[in-house]
């Protein structure tokens, strides 16, 4: 009986386990992509580019 229980208790805690660890990944990059393109980087990767030319 118990490894029964333990059996059907087994998959749902392995997928919010796991549905969750990819989730967290998906929304990392969404976050990196959102810093990665935001007006401010984008500012700052122009005036590196000028400080690297002007040298």
């Amino acid at each position: 009986a118990l490894a029964a229980r333990l059996a059907a208790a087994t998959r749902p805690v392995a997928r919010e386990y796991f549905c969750g660890a990819r989730n967290a990944e998906r929304y990392l990059a969404v976050y990196e992509h959102a810093l990665a393109s935001s007006p401010r980087r984008r500012q700052r990767r122009i005036e590196a580019d000028h400080r690297v030319n002007a040298s």
